[in-house]
């Protein structure tokens, strides 16, 4: 039962909330051999000011888990 947590800053409509989660479940389900219906998907908005402590830090800390560092 994959599940996928997405966190990025706030400014999305509810709409693009969807279909990421739509396209992210599409994706996972073809390349993890699962159905659609087996996979969850959590959608958290962080504010900047709060990123680099919430987010960024955890992420950063356990690299073994990362697979695609970001740019910044």
């Amino acid at each position: 039962m994959p599940h996928i947590t997405v966190e990025m800053l706030p400014g999305r409509s509810e709409e693009t909330k969807k279909k990421i989660t739509a396209e992210l479940s599409r994706t996972l389900a073809e390349f993890a051999a699962v159905s659609e219906d087996a996979i969850s998907v959590t959608i958290k908005d962080v504010t900047k000011e709060e990123w680099k402590q919430m987010v960024y830090n955890r992420f950063m800390s356990d690299e073994s888990t990362l697979y695609q560092k970001p740019g910044y």
